[in-house]
């Protein structure tokens, strides 16, 4: 067995050719990785952004026709056993946590019968697999590039539903299809982020990525299989250049250690490598500007538990925590009727005080109320369906204002489950398989139960999957009985809890066509007619095979009590032509639902205006109220469920064309993007006509209202009308122009600010060494002429109608500093560098961030070259730039060495003046959302004194 130590790795990184020119390199572990794919699943609840239960029906081939209905996918996870690490493809699965499947067969000219019905559990480990490239998006609008996990590029879609590689084929073709409909954004995952706006030297500029298996990743047989880790290779602000791809991905070392910890877990699950030239710029008591700059969903980091240099600088951490992580524990559960499970809002391993709500996906009155933080499971009796999915949320107060964390529940009806529950079998079919779980994950046994005093056939283990059987029917010996039931019993031996699945035999083939030939569910204890054609139907009779009675006509009782799961309700005509239909006895209360809409409006919260700058957004509540529904003399207020809650859009009034959602972790529309969209969140620039910033999103369900807040904005400028629409979970649509609810909204030109809108307005912070004045000569004390060492803050300020409007974001295109001696000369050492600080404004859920100094990588290293220590890194303390306030720094320094890039020679990493005699490139997004692109830099070198004075410009 192949291993991979820290003592071997650290051995193999000694001999170098790992690095391929990038500046760092990023590993991160399998299950580190989604176990944030995970967190991103759960946290979609909170702002419905998650994929929608749904309900298809699929053809395999020319006779077989499978049913899915109400299919809950769960949280994509990644495996990398077919990773080669020449791309970024991995494996994907979402397992199948709830819904139900079955078959059918329709020979040309025979009846269809049923082939097999199940129940679909997460324990079954029925899943859908696709592969996926993983992508880099790296936005205009936000200075950061994300690894991206995007489902609707997937391909190659199989699930293991189908017993055939036709039907595994074609089922995942379905659910994908059924993915790939949903909006882009429901579609997205990101599971780590590199800030490019740090302009430090190990702070990231690009990155590609690749995946790699794990040693021993590829052999199914090993505890390794599947493992593996998405390796990040990253350019960084001192490299000129990006690197290249290992030549050979079969030699390259696979990063993350196999150590394990003395509890036996994994010791380390993320690994960063920084090439050996710049080891002269990590401080080891701190992250490298790489670590710093990666964000990871709900604030994780990474850990640096050990560092070395075998040649290149390596630190072994893993994916941790922090003091802004919160999540619901456990994240994904399960419970059984009368059950209980508590629930705690987690930070670091303490728990947090939140007020708790629980609500059902699509069953909005058969949820249990939350008591102190355990939620008690609903009576079987009250089930509305097997598996029933509940959001448990937790709301709580944290520095970054009022938020929420979610978890899922399942309920369960019985704690073991059968694959198939009812299966169909005739002389010449094959054996059939049979898998089993239990939701407490206990020892299971088989039994075949007899019928009469006889088994009709044999039971073994699964030469494949020791955990499953194969039941080896035996062929009938005669034509009477017509239908043998052979029941098999599946026990937890840990709580003695038990599920039946029933193999149906028939004698001979059917020839009638019964209808309906299968009952899957009983909606109460009413009879159920059974028909046959008109030709047919005098001569026949009926007979039934288990429990129930059925009459002359083919009207069947179903028992009151069931004792067993299914009943074969069979037509005959003269002892020569024979039809059946499958009855299942499940006992299932319809959901109870509304059926008609009181009020479907649209209001806008705010002004009904924005500034067409794509960043600008206009709050909207949509209010669906719903009809109370009566039972039993009795009226319900029955409000909308979090699923059709999540179908809910804009539509445009002309045309009828939905508006696009914004992606949900981006702020606003690219540039170029001329036209209107939605947004789930609520981003950091102000209203129109307000000095304030958006609420929360909310999403409330009071009684028979619901209420949901989307965001419009719009990178065109034009007055639009829109109404809203949602799908009903009967799969109806709804919409509000019955209502007359319309939203009338207009984007109105942006602003376009020209040079007298700026001011620069000087400060003199820091006043170092000055000249020796001859006192007699009483010449004034110029602060440039006399002062050798001097730090100025210029503050940028922008003015629209008098009015001063803060800066919400900065990017800088290029360098982050830009540099002038008084000469050219080669001993001159009079010297001036520009530098930005900033503080940009918050994001509404996120914690604020500090005031920053924009370091710029190619001043810093050429201050190295030059081995020059008096550049200044940090802000002036009491001077730090308030909250949306830029300022260039202007320092003044008279012993600068001088630099001219043929001191370089063929290091063109060296080539400093390249970037730095350049002026700084500023985007900046004001708190209106409008964009500025500026220019700020040094006056012409043939102007008097350029290197202490500024000259702006508006690009």
């Amino acid at each position: 067995m192949k291993t991979n130590s820290k003592t071997e790795l650290l051995e193999r990184l000694a001999q170098g050719n790992v690095m391929f020119g990038w500046g760092a390199i990023l590993a991160f572990d399998r299950d580190q990785v989604n176990r944030m794919l995970r967190e991103q699943y759960l946290a979609a609840f909170n702002d419905l952004s998650f994929l929608l239960p749904f309900s298809n029906e699929v053809a395999i081939g020319e006779v077989e026709r499978a049913s899915l209905s109400d299919i809950v996918l769960g949280a994509p996870q990644v495996s990398f056993e077919h990773a080669t690490f020449t791309n970024a493809k991995a494996t994907v699965r979402l397992g199948i946590l709830a819904g139900t499947y079955s078959t059918t067969i329709h020979q040309p000219g025979s009846p269809p019968y049923l082939a097999r019905s199940e129940t679909l559990r997460e324990d079954m480990g029925l899943v859908l697999e696709m592969s996926v490239e993983l992508g880099v998006r790296v936005g205009s609008v936000d200075d950061r590039g994300k690894l991206m996990l995007d489902l609707s590029v997937g391909d190659r879609f199989s699930c293991n539903l189908g017993l055939s590689d036709d039907a595994r084929l074609a089922i995942g073709a379905k659910l994908g299809e059924q993915i790939k409909a949903h909006p882009a954004y429901k579609q997205l995952y990101s599971f780590a982020m590199l800030d490019f706006s740090d302009y430090g030297p190990l702070s990231p500029r690009s990155f590609q990525v690749r995946t790699q298996q794990a040693p021993e990743g590829s052999r199914p047989h090993s505890v390794q299989y599947g493992n593996g880790a998405i390796v990040v290779f990253s350019q960084l602000r001192i490299n000129k250049e990006p690197g290249i791809m290992p030549g050979n991905p079969d030699t390259y070392p696979y990063l993350i250690p196999d150590d394990l910890t003395v509890q036996g877990t994994s010791a380390y699950s993320a690994t960063a490598l920084i090439a050996a030239p710049l080891r002269h710029f990590v401080d080891d008591q701190q992250a490298p500007g790489i670590l710093r700059q990666l964000r990871l969903p709900n604030a994780h980091h990474v850990s640096m538990a050990d560092r070395h240099d075998p040649l290149d600088h390596v630190i072994f951490g893993g994916i941790e925590p922090t003091a802004l992580s919160f999540f619901v524990e456990p994240m994904q559960s399960a419970v059984l009727p009368d059950g209980r499970q508590p629930f705690i809002l987690d930070n670091q391993g303490q728990a947090v005080a939140a007020r708790w709500e629980a609500v059902d996906l699509t069953l909005p009155l058969s949820t249990g109320s939350m008591v102190n933080g355990t939620y008690p499971a609903l009576p079987a009796e009250k089930f509305r369906r097997d598996q029933q999915l509940v959001l448990v949320s937790g709301r709580f107060s944290s520095a970054a204002g009022e938020q929420i964390r979610t978890g899922l529940l399942v309920e369960s009806r019985q704690a073991v489950n059968v694959l198939p529950r009812v299966t169909t079998w005739a002389a010449g079919m094959g054996d059939i398989k049979l898998r089993a779980g239990s939701v407490n994950g206990g020892d299971l046994t088989w039994e075949l139960i007899q019928d009469d005093g006889h088994v009709h056939g044999e039971l073994v283990p699964d030469p494949e999957q020791p955990t499953w059987r194969i039941f080896k029917p035996f062929e009938p010996d005669g034509y009477v009985p017509e239908v043998r039931l052979q029941r098999i019993l599946v026990t937890d031996k840990a709580t003695n809890t038990s599920d039946t699945a029933t193999v149906v035999i028939f004698a001979y083939k059917q020839t009638l066509n019964v209808t309906p030939y299968h009952v899957p569910v009983f909606k109460g204890h009413e009879p159920i007619a059974f028909k046959l054609p008109a030709d047919d139907h005098a001569d026949a009779t009926w007979k039934v095979f288990g429990e129930g009675e059925v009459d002359d006509n083919g009207v069947y009782y179903p028992p009151s009590q069931a004792k067993a799961p299914v009943s074969v309700v069979m037509a005959d005509i003269n002892d020569r032509f024979t039809g059946y239909a499958i009855v299942q006895h499940t006992y299932q209360q319809p959901p109870i639902s509304w059926t008609e809409l009181e009020k479907f409006e649209i209001n806008v919260l705010g002004e009904p205006v924005c500034l067409a700058n794509g960043m600008q957004q206009i709050r909207v509540e949509i209010v669906v109220e719903t009809a109370e529904v009566e039972i039993g003399g009795v009226k319900y207020p029955i409000p909308l469920t979090p699923t059709e809650l999540s179908s809910l859009r804009l539509v445009y009034r002309t045309g009828n064309a939905e508006v696009e959602f914004i992606d949900a972790d981006q702020e606003g529309l690219q540039p170029e993007e001329a036209k209107w969209a939605t947004h789930v969140r609520p981003n950091r620039f102000d209203p129109y006509g307000s000095a304030t910033s958006s609420e929360s999103p909310d999403v409330r369900s009071e009684g028979s209202r619901a209420v949901r807040h989307l965001w419009v904005q719009s990178g065109i400028v034009g007055t639009e009308e829109f109404y809203a629409k949602f799908q009903s979970d009967n799969d109806l649509s709804w919409d509000s122009r019955e209502k007359q609810g319309f939203l009338k909204v207009t984007a109105l030109q942006p602003p376009r600010p020209g040079p007298n809108d700026y001011t620069l307005t000087r400060e003199r912070v820091f006043n170092g060494r000055g000249r020796i004045l001859d006192p007699g000569n009483g010449a004034p004390k110029d602060e440039f002429s006399y002062m050798l060492d001097s730090i100025d803050y210029w503050t940028l300020a922008y003015q629209d109608r008098l009015q001063t409007i803060k800066f919400a974001t900065l990017k800088l295109e290029g360098g982050a500093a830009s540099v002038r001696w008084e000469s050219e000369q080669v001993d001159e050492v009079f010297f001036s560098y520009l530098s930005c600080g900033f503080k940009e404004l918050p994001v509404p859920g996120q914690s604020e961030k500090p005031a920053e100094l924009k370091e710029e990588a190619m001043l810093t290293a050429m201050a190295n070259a030059l081995k020059y220590t008096g550049i200044k890194t940090g802000l002036i303390p009491g001077k730090e730039p308030g909250p949306g306030e830029l300022l260039i720094m202007l320092h003044r320094l008279d012993s600068m060495p001088f630099w001219n890039d043929a001191q370089a020679g063929e290091d063109e990493t060296k080539k400093f003046r390249e970037v730095l005699d350049k002026p700084l490139m500023l985007v900046l997004y004001d708190q209106r959302g409008t964009r500025h692109r500026l220019r700020i830099g040094f006056p012409e070198p043939t102007v008097e004194d350029s290197r202490n004075s500024l000259v702006l410009s508006v690009q």
